[in-house]
């Protein structure tokens, strides 16, 4: 049996577009139905509404920052989650993505996982993020102020923190493979 061992091309593309027209067209995406998917309890994780229009205000300046920088930008937790849902609507997140920036979006969601290496681009490029986001936001990057409060210590789903509250991102772009069954 092979694994995909393929090199996953990741140029940073960085959009044409007036940074205030992609912005605006950003901020202009109708993602009610991902917000739905959200907030259910059985189809999505069940946010509330709220949370599900603070993630959303957040992942529009994600996908800002993603095609505005030329660098590795990071989602949080909550961010990759809406995230993943906006990428599941195939057909609408590639509409979206040309109507706003003029390309597709693509995601990597192997970063931090392909041995220490990894992990320390993923803090690397996670840490770039918050920076990126503060200076242009103006805000600490995270769903909430005080996901960092504590960060090092926190159990929180911010994206700073693992799940053993240690400090945990641009990646080699080789997709992880399977452990052949001898291996095992």
């Amino acid at each position: 049996m092979q694994y995909l061992e393929e090199k996953v091309e990741s140029p940073y593309q960085v959009t044409d577009l007036p940074r205030e027209e992609v912005m605006e067209r950003i901020y202009s995406l109708d993602l009610d139905c991902v917000k739905f998917k959200l907030m259910d309890s059985k189809e999505g994780p069940g946010w509330s509404r709220d949370k599900a229009e603070m993630v959303e205000t957040h992942y529009k300046r994600f996908l800002y920052m993603s095609v505005t920088e030329g660098t590795s930008i990071v989602p949080t937790k909550d961010i990759d989650a809406f995230w993943h849902n906006h990428i599941l609507d195939t057909h609408k997140y590639a509409s979206d993505c040309e109507n706003s920036f003029g390309f597709f979006l693509h995601h990597f969601p192997y970063l931090g996982m392909r041995g220490e290496e990894d992990v320390k681009r993923l803090q690397s490029s996670f840490e770039n993020t918050r920076r990126v986001y503060e200076r242009q936001f103006g805000e600490m990057y995270g769903t909430d102020a005080n996901d960092c409060e504590n960060c090092g210590n926190c159990t929180s789903s911010c994206g700073v923190c693992d799940s053993s509250g240690s400090r945990s991102s641009e990646g080699s772009g080789l997709r992880p493979t399977l452990p052949s069954l001898e291996d095992e």
